[in-house]
């Protein structure tokens, strides 16, 4: 053995040795769109993880925000922290990877994220980025009138929309660690993608649905899987913690090794009470969902008489 391929082997050793270094305890996830787009809005139905020391969340995001100046930082958060599941906070993030500018607001839930689901919802426009919650209103930043920062005008990058689930280091954030909480999952229903239509959406609104996904199959085309980590993460992002079953997505939390999902999905229990039904196999234990739509109603027609019995025809029930 030469002198060079003896340096080759140890060079290489070295880099093993720094992966096996750095493999993290734990395993994450994160799934983000395949394509990004300038402004739109943005729907996902979702039971969220929670337990001290978790970050289950939603977010819009600039792919190459990480690299630093000059590129710019663009991010809108929505996000679970563990240790208060009955609030969420919202966030834009500007500025640069090296000196970032934040706009953290905390706001109340009407039910814990991890016991109901909720459809958690974003809408960005050159004008503003507003937060919803089943709907309604939570909190809107306009550029002309409560933006003090300038962060909406600083939006000036195309975002993915993003779903992560992962566990900050700090403990002041979101709460100690304790890894007997694990596995926890983070379940999606379904996902709406609008583009943005000035005046040109649904009832003369600004957005036009692109697409909605219902998951009865993970799309590789539609959707990319985090396998990175990054500083102040408990976890390295797992693609193999991405599943779909009884057409729910499910991102989870679990311990290094132990990666996926083997459970019942907690089903969606209103939109089971508009139109469907849960029922268990007599052959197994797993929940099964199946969709049965309401029974149309029959007309029924009874015999009308007045008064006096004077018969007047048949009328619909």
């Amino acid at each position: 053995m030469n002198a060079f391929q003896r340096i080759f082997i140890m060079a290489v050793a070295g880099c093993l040795s720094s992966a096996v270094a750095q493999a993290k305890n734990y395993s994450g996830a994160e799934l983000y769109t395949a394509t990004t787009q300038m402004y739109g809005k943005y729907e996902a139905r979702m039971l969220m993880a929670a337990g001290s020391g978790l970050v289950s969340s939603m977010f819009l995001y600039h792919n190459d925000s990480y690299m630093g100046s000059p590129e710019p930082w663009v991010e809108v958060d929505m996000e679970i922290l563990g240790k208060t599941p009955k609030k969420f906070q919202s966030n834009i993030i500007t500025g640069t990877a090296e000196n970032k500018q934040t706009s953290e607001k905390i706001h109340s839930l009407p039910t814990a994220a991890n016991e109901a689901y909720h459809t958690y919802g974003l809408e960005w426009t050159p004008d503003y980025v507003a937060w919803f919650i089943d709907g309604e209103l939570v909190r809107k930043t306009a550029r002309d009138s409560n933006d003090s920062k300038g962060q909406v005008s600083a939006l000036v990058r195309e975002q993915g929309l993003r779903f992560n689930l992962w566990s900050s280091e700090s403990a002041d954030w979101v709460g100690a660690w304790d890894e007997s909480i694990l596995p926890v999952h983070q379940y999606i229903h379904w996902v709406k993608v609008y583009k943005y239509t000035p005046g040109q959406g649904e009832n003369g609104s600004d957005f036009t649905l692109d697409w909605t996904d219902h998951f009865e199959t993970l799309d590789s085309e539609r959707w990319n899987f985090g396998d990175w980590t990054f500083d102040g993460n408990r976890v390295d992002m797992s693609p193999q913690n991405v599943t779909v079953q009884d057409g729910y997505l499910i991102l989870s939390l679990t311990k290094s090794g132990s990666e996926g999902f083997q459970g019942i999905v907690p089903a969606d229990t209103e939109a089971l009470s508009a139109d469907s039904t849960e029922i268990l196999s007599p052959d197994s234990s797993t929940a099964i969902q199946k969709k049965i739509r309401p029974a149309k109603k029959r007309l029924e027609r009874l015999e009308a008489f007045d008064l006096i019995g004077r018969h007047l025809g048949k009328k619909k029930k």
